[in-house]
């Protein structure tokens, strides 16, 4: 604050990161705040990112580094330079307790009125403010858009399940924390515990077992005005959609405009949109919950989850869900924040780990987990055009490659190590062999930097690692491939589905591979039975094999498993993804309701289903040249409305379907455009 105005609309900022490497700082002009004569300039510090590690208690005291740089216009210009240090007062203020994980505890009698104005007089309460350890980080201009409010959320019902218990329930799972307005006596409380279901034995109160030890709380004890109050939390947040009302008396009494939801994530505009006309809603709610668990998970970093004692920038969650991130939302800056923590992370070695900012797994992380750093840069590029950002990585991508290299050579691909392989198949389906998807994700990698070798010129490294590339095939498919029986290891989709999606079947078998993949889809009722890894390239194998009746037929399945089944169960129906496919029936230990890692789906809404594919020249980047080709499919989809960002402007599809042929009008700004209005079916 200066002279009693806040400074800024963001939250819980500057970012995350491993503050041993780097620590963010926001910039803010502040001329219109200041004024001739005495200024004020007021902090409220929460522990934030830094002095909280999962539902652990908070390490250390709140801390700061603040910088006020002033300079004069007048005919004498001069500069002022303000930073904090022990000169500067603190004291106690309503904000008790602060955690990201387990909530906030705000006690409103111990407000301080007009602390941040000039005029105020400190008295006992203060005392100077004391010099901690620095976090040891190189201090760093944060360049990604700030973690703001988004929108306001009102809450469709409450219920009151046992005496004293209100229920509030917002229809939707979204990160964030709630606006409370309240009329109560001095001294009482209300208490907000968050949750994003309901117990299944349907007593109407919430579930809270899959938080794990985050408490998810917010307290706020009353000052007693009787024009009343109103409080919402600035140092955590909560990903929710049922909240528990509660109050140390019984005549503070809530109604549906005692809460109001506020929707928190990294302010990344949407920027995509996909709509279908269907003879079933299900696609569109598909479409909203990505982009509901998308935005919940857009915290200064991508997060795997926004509710539980967990929170962190997964890798494999991140690198595949980079390729819908970037369809749906303004992703550029935001992930070339999260590239530069890689960085940091891989500092002093060749592996990155399995999560950024490092605080779990292991480093080097799984090959699927740390191909997100040569993943999520390559796919910026595609999708984008910045060759300036694959030239800023070249060198720790090329470290990090030629780490993955001595590893595979020494253990073979058949022994490649991992951690946790395709994650999370539909049980009772066994996991994809993960000494192949380790082996895979290094060679996906390595496919991926060749061609970021040949978009930067670099072509003595672009002869060596395609020649490098190639050399795996064949001890690939030696220890993968069973040739008598013309599948992958065991015949799972997943052991079929990855080798195809780097071209490495050998050509006379594929068209074998392909029936064995349809055939093991077919087996299970059409249902698949891959993991993280597995489902985000299943569909768009499916589509390259011609075969998106399958694909759609995939999409659209209503029951166990599948997307549809997520949506529409009547056990709890999702409003984000699941992290688990048979969700309702799993305990407490791992069983996220807003994981985006499934959400590699709406990648394919928009190449298989919008049609809209890049037609770029290999090394080449930005969806320069683009091909709109709608979807040769038989099924109650009848249109198709969808527009992306890239560097050159919009790409619009637009089709509807007439007869047998599709009805096509598009858009698309700058770019050099096929248009294919062939057979719909």
């Amino acid at each position: 604050y200066i002279n009693g105005e806040r400074v800024g609309d963001a939250y819980l900022d500057p970012g995350w990161t491993t503050y041993s490497r780097r620590v963010l700082y926001s910039t803010y002009d502040v001329t219109t705040l200041l004024h001739t004569g005495t200024n004020c300039i007021g902090v409220m510090v929460g522990h934030g990112w830094y002095g909280t590690t999962e539902a652990r208690e908070p390490n250390g005291p709140r801390s700061l580094i603040l910088q006020l740089q002033a300079r004069t216009t007048s005919s004498s210009p001069s500069a002022t330079l303000v930073a904090s240090d022990t000169t500067w007062s603190s004291a106690q203020g309503p904000i008790i307790y602060d955690h990201i994980y387990n909530g906030e505890t705000y006690d409103a009698r111990l407000e301080i009125p007009d602390w941040t104005n000039p005029n105020y007089t400190q008295n006992s309460a203060w005392s100077p403010a004391a010099k901690v350890a620095a976090p040891g980080g190189v201090l760093a201009a944060q360049n990604i858009p700030p973690v703001r409010k988004q929108l306001e959320i009102k809450p469709i019902a409450i219920t009151n399940p046992q005496t004293g218990v209100y229920v509030f329930d917002f229809g939707q799972n979204f990160a964030g924390f709630c606006l409370l307005s309240v009329k109560g006596p001095a001294g009482s409380n209300v208490t907000l515990r968050h949750a994003e279901v309901l117990q299944h034995s349907g007593n109407g109160m919430i579930y809270t077992d899959n938080l794990r030890s985050a408490k998810a709380t917010d307290v706020y004890i009353l000052k007693g005005d009787t024009n009343g109050e109103s409080y919402h939390p600035r140092f955590t947040y909560h990903g929710f959609r049922y909240v528990e009302f509660t109050s140390s008396t019984s005549s503070i009494v809530p109604t549906l405009s005692s809460l109001t939801g506020w929707h928190i994530h990294s302010d990344v505009p949407q920027t995509g949109t996909i709509s279908f006309a269907s003879s079933s809603p299900l696609l569109n709610m598909i479409q909203h919950n990505v982009i509901w668990g998308q935005r919940s998970n857009l915290m200064s970093v991508p997060t795997d989850c926004d509710q539980r004692d967990e929170r962190k920038g997964w890798m494999g969650d991140a690198f595949l869900s980079a390729e819908e991130a970037l369809h749906n939302f303004d992703m550029p800056a935001f992930y070339a924040n999260f590239l530069s923590l890689m960085e940091d992370d891989q500092e002093g070695g060749w592996g990155v780990p399995d999560t950024v900012p490092w605080t779990f797994g292991s480093n080097p992380g799984d090959p699927a987990w740390g191909a997100a750093y040569p993943g999520i840069l390559y796919w910026v590029w595609k999708y984008r055009g910045d060759v300036d950002l694959l030239k800023t990585h070249y060198s720790k991508v090329k470290v990090y490659i030629d780490g993955m290299t001595k590893s595979a050579q020494s253990s073979g691909l058949h022994n490649m190590y991992y951690n946790y392989g395709d994650w999370v198949p539909p049980p009772p389906a066994p996991m994809c062999n993960s000494h192949l998807t380790a082996s895979w994700a290094y060679l996906a990698s390595l496919q991926q930097f060749v061609e970021i070798a040949r978009a930067i010129g670099n072509t003595q490294d672009y002869v060596f690692y395609s020649n490098l590339s190639k050399s795996w095939f064949d001890e690939f498919n030696w220890a993968f491939f069973d040739g008598p029986q013309s599948v992958y290891d065991t015949g799972l989709q997943s052991a079929q589905v990855l080798p195809m999606s780097i071209g490495i079947v050998p050509p006379t078998e594929l068209v074998y591979v392909a029936d064995n993949l349809l055939n093991d889809i077919y087996n299970h009722s059409v249902h698949l039975t891959t993991g993280i890894s597995g489902t985000k390239y299943l569909f768009l194998i499916l589509t390259e094999l011609g075969r998106n009746d399958v694909a759609l037929q995939l999409a659209e399945n209503v029951d166990y498993p599948s997307f549809g089944y997520m949506a529409v169960n009547n056990i709890e129906p999702a409003t984000t993804f699941w992290e688990l496919w048979d969700t309702p029936f799993e305990g407490p230990g791992m069983n996220s309701r807003n994981h985006i890692m499934f959400g590699s789906i709406s990648d394919w809404f928009y190449k298989a289903l919008a049609g809209i594919m890049s037609n770029d020249a290999y090394g080449a980047g930005g969806y320069t040249n683009v091909n709109i080709e709608p979807p040769n499919v038989v099924s109650g989809l009848l249109a198709v409305n969808a527009t992306f960002l890239t560097q050159n402007g919009n790409i619009t599809s637009n089709w509807e379907r007439s007869g047998g042929s599709a009805t096509c009008g598009q858009a698309a700004d700058n770019h050099v455009l096929t248009l294919d209005c062939g057979s719909v079916g």
